[in-house]
């Protein structure tokens, strides 16, 4: 198959007074201007569209007419009319050449010092693209111009940083979050919840400290308790049987003083719910004069329930002691 790449003196003399030519000249970017592996296929007397010049340098679409817009009077020199930005942008190969040049050089030069090399040169119409008859600028005051320049170096920091892509699609262009920038978020978004999580595990394990000790303090009393009550129960063993048996008279008694003091204390509870109940059925009183009575009502229920217990309960534990 016959080799159709396109030699590097095609190119030295296509771009000889170029003065980007003149800038990469003798430097790595020089080097990949002339190997570029597109060289190897392109035809010079054809015209390629601004998608096939993203493919060739590995960006968008939108990226490329990106760096176009700015230097159309510089890439279109000596072609009879530039393509529109609103159909199909197709360029000649000398405008492909000036086009990866400013590629090359977009991260030392930014757009800013590239207009200023090539406006130096004659290669750039100086005119304002923005104009208004009714506006004054006053001196010293920035003008459109400037302003509209400034934006537009900050919007190509931004797509330089690769951070996002330009994507194109009839005549409107979508900007997005580069991939790589999406696992990037993600995975800190992930790291920062684990994290996260491992501090709250931390803080929880933290916040069970003074439990745990208080617990083990408790079982360190417990045990001496424990062997306090056995040397007791211990000593106790060497006592004579009517102190032992004084001794177990003594706990019965509390036992028999306790299921007394719980027998009174259900009847207490029984003798309120009773009395409760009594008030009710003989003060039927309404929801206006409950209302208005509260505290009447409540003093006088709480006096009939007291009175009740009390007298229920005399009459329970005397019949209990008659016993």
């Amino acid at each position: 198959m016959e080799n159709t790449k396109v030699s590097e003196e095609t190119i030295k003399e296509i771009l000889k007074d170029d003065p980007l030519f003149d800038i990469i000249k003798n430097t790595p970017a020089e080097h990949t201007l002339l190997n570029d592996e597109y060289l190897e296929t392109i035809i010079e007397k054809k015209f390629y569209p601004t998608v096939e010049l993203a493919h060739w340098f590995g960006i968008s679409d939108g990226q490329v007419r990106y760096y176009i817009r700015p230097f159309q009077d510089y890439i279109f020199q000596g072609e009879d009319e530039a393509p529109s930005f609103s159909t199909s942008m197709r360029l000649s190969f000398k405008s492909i050449l000036k086009v990866r040049m400013l590629i090359l050089l977009k991260d030392e030069y930014k757009v800013k010092g590239l207009q200023q090399v090539l406006g130096s040169s004659g290669l750039l119409i100086k005119e304002d693209r923005v104009t208004s008859s009714t506006t004054e600028v006053t001196k010293g005051s920035p003008s459109i111009h400037d302003e509209v320049q400034v934006i537009k170096d900050i919007l190509n920091n931004i797509l330089q940083s690769g951070a996002f892509t330009v994507t194109e699609k009839d005549d409107k262009y979508t900007v997005n979050l580069a991939a790589e920038l999406e696992n990037i978020i993600e995975g800190h978004q992930i790291k920062a919840l684990d994290e996260y999580q491992g501090k709250l595990l931390t803080d929880y394990k933290n916040s069970l400290k003074p439990v745990q000790e208080e617990i083990e303090h408790l079982k360190d009393q417990n045990k001496k308790l424990e062997e306090t009550l056995r040397t007791q129960v211990q000593d106790k063993s060497d006592l004579k049987i009517e102190e032992t048996q004084s001794f177990q008279n003594e706990i019965d008694n509390l036992r028999k003083q306790n299921q007394r003091l719980e027998t009174v204390m259900q009847l207490q509870r029984k003798c309120e719910d009773e009395a409760a109940a009594e008030w009710e059925k003989n003060n039927n009183y309404g929801f206006m004069a409950r209302l208005l009575k509260a505290n009447e009502i409540d003093a006088s229920k709480r006096k009939f329930i007291k009175e009740y217990v009390d007298k229920q309960l005399k009459s329970t534990l005397s019949e209990t002691s008659a016993e």
